[in-house]
């Protein structure tokens, strides 16, 4: 508690704004979000998150959480019982972020830490989740196409006009930004995500970046009117980011 209060100081300034924030994300993470629909079952899903993170590993973590279970002292007991309650929960959760399993990441390692004559196994498997995240994080040392757009609508647009967005963008200073809300399971249709209604508000541009369109087309079947939104954008796009993921696109109303 202290380690918390510490480091997330905010949740006793504001306790109560603390404790609101904390169970609407609950709920929606209880709802899903946008791109987990076709997902695996929960179960399948987790534990494909868990087996990317520490790979071959999580074996001996299991042969730990099994061994902690039959030898009940006091430290397995701590351990496994976190583990169980903790995967419990994440049960109820159909937005199946990678994130979630990384309050499971040391109980983890420490009951694979106890089964002390396969440490050595347990340090070679290691190098297997290693070399997926070195691979993985190469794509962070490059320039986010996002920050590039960011500077090519401030070279490009007239300052002050009406600018719609997606959400995963940087905000934008010196212009009119209108949010486009992020779809998802149980959330309602925006009304901004159609272009009669945008250009009857003024707006004059609309940028949309794949970290939000790509999911949304890939679930047309969840949301028909906001993969109409993406196809009604008079193309083509005056800008469009190059490699890179996520892209993004700069249309003209």
């Amino acid at each position: 508690m202290a380690a918390l209060l510490a480091t997330s100081p905010f949740v006793a300034v504001h306790p109560l704004q603390a404790w609101h924030a904390a169970i609407r994300v609950q709920r929606l993470a209880h709802a899903g979000w946008l791109g987990f629909e076709h997902d695996h079952a929960t179960p399948v899903a987790f534990a494909a998150r868990a087996w990317h993170g520490a790979g071959p590993a999580l074996l001996v973590a299991a042969l730990g959480l099994a061994l902690a279970l039959w030898r009940r002292s006091r430290t397995d007991l701590v351990l496994a019982s976190f583990v169980l309650v903790y995967a419990l929960d994440l049960l109820t959760i159909r937005a199946h972020f990678d994130r979630y399993v990384l309050p499971l990441v040391p109980p983890l390692g420490a009951l694979a830490g106890r089964v002390r004559y396969l440490a050595p196994v347990t340090l070679l498997l290691l190098v297997v989740p290693l070399a997926w995240s070195i691979r993985d994080d190469r794509r962070l040392t490059g320039t986010d196409p996002r920050l590039t757009a960011y500077h090519w609508i401030e070279r490009n647009l007239p300052p002050g006009a009406r600018v719609a967005t997606d959400s995963s963008l940087p905000a934008l200073a010196g212009f009119r930004e209108l949010p486009l809300q992020l779809p998802g399971p149980g959330r309602p249709h925006d009304p901004n995500r159609n272009v009669a209604r945008l250009r009857a508000l003024g707006v004059r541009f609309v940028v949309v970046t794949g970290a939000v369109e790509d999911r949304v087309l890939a679930a047309g079947d969840r949301y028909p009117r906001e993969a109409r939104f993406v196809d009604d954008l008079p193309g083509p796009p005056i800008y469009r980011s190059g490699g890179g993921a996520p892209w993004v696109a700069v249309y003209r109303l």
